[in-house]
């Protein structure tokens, strides 16, 4: 586990994972101001997970996965400021991007490579769809269903459904 650290004004990337590094936790980190990426996954770094991270104002991306990076879940990160939020290249494919703030980056995700990666219910900063796609450049995955609004992104939120409504019952007659 790499927790609760802030990664901040590298002259190159914040995070740097490489060469088969695999089955990692990057949780509850800052990562902002870098000259590179926030996080940068290469050379088969598959199967790690980036959760709950403040990933802010880097150069490039926020987050990149490059080179058979596969299968990484990315989930409730704050990734904003960034040239790219989500920056996919090479032959990666079947990452999972869910519950994330991907706002106020120039590209929000960025897939010249067109291979399949998984977006869920992630806000990029607006509804609309049309202002959306132009952040969104990816011709393969898509990035419905998105959120209306802001994930909370602190570690165990927006995870837990909300109770049963009291004196709610169900008239089936």
């Amino acid at each position: 586990k790499i927790e609760s650290n802030t990664i901040q004004s590298n002259t190159t990337n914040g995070v740097e994972v490489k060469t088969s590094c695999t089955g990692n936790i990057f949780r509850t980190n800052i990562v902002i101001s870098n000259s590179g990426n926030g996080f940068l996954f290469s050379d088969t770094s598959s199967r790690n997970v980036i959760r709950n991270n403040l990933i802010r104002a880097n150069s490039r991306a926020g987050i990149a996965l490059q080179t058979q990076s596969d299968t990484n879940i990315i989930v409730q990160n704050e990734i904003s400021g960034n040239d790219s939020g989500v920056w996919v290249s090479g032959t990666t494919l079947a990452n999972a991007v869910h519950k994330n703030d991907i706002a106020g980056n120039r590209v929000g995700v960025w897939n010249p490579a067109a291979l399949s990666q998984t977006y869920n219910r992630n806000w990029f900063g607006s509804a609309d769809e049309d202002s959306i796609a132009i952040l969104f450049q990816d011709t393969v995955s898509a990035f419905r269903p998105y959120r209306f609004g802001t994930v909370d992104t602190t570690a165990g939120a927006d995870t837990t459904a909300p109770a049963v409504p009291i004196g709610v019952a169900l008239d089936s007659t």
